[in-house]
């Protein structure tokens, strides 16, 4: 796709490409300090996933909101994980694991499972943005249920990315 950035988002998506092998290696200790933490605690979670962000969805990103972005390091979500639990109270405790493992932005983290009225449904989740010593950027935790899971696949699918 042939994207049109400024300069300035294209000195981002250069450092992101410098970058990148960090990112990588990042992710998968995040993801491997997760699931140690969480075996050892004997908790049990439906699946744990990490990514890093494809250069491709970075070029739109900033295509859309470039100029939201001072740097590279003002972007939440280069590396995002998600921890998927089969319970609702499983949620909460991987949330404690993660504040112990991790610095939590509290300011740009956000609890979307208070945002509902206790008998409506939607997109529930928490979101973590977290930090790591040694590591200048920071990255994207999402802890949710199964259902919960289900139900964000569907309306992603069907909403968000459609643009409907």
């Amino acid at each position: 796709m042939d994207r049109h950035l400024d300069a300035h988002c294209e000195a981002i998506l250069e450092e992101f490409r410098q970058e990148l092998p960090q990112f990588k290696s990042v992710a998968k200790e995040v993801y491997d300090s997760l699931k140690s933490t969480f075996e050892e605690a004997g908790l049990v979670v439906a699946a744990i996933e990490y990514r890093v962000k494809a250069e491709d969805s970075l070029a739109g990103k900033l295509e859309l909101k470039g100029g939201k972005y001072k740097s590279l390091a003002d972007i939440t979500d280069i590396i995002g994980l998600r921890v998927i639990t089969f319970y609702t109270d499983d949620v909460d405790t991987v949330a404690s694991a993660v504040e112990r493992l991790f610095t939590v932005d509290w300011d740009n983290s956000v609890d979307k499972r208070k945002i509902h009225q206790i008998d409506s449904f939607g997109y529930l989740s928490l979101h973590y943005i977290c930090s790591k010593e040694g590591f200048p950027y920071r990255f994207e935790i999402q802890m949710r249920t199964v259902l919960q899971h289900a139900w964000a696949n569907m309306n992603h699918d069907t909403g968000y990315k459609s643009g409907v």
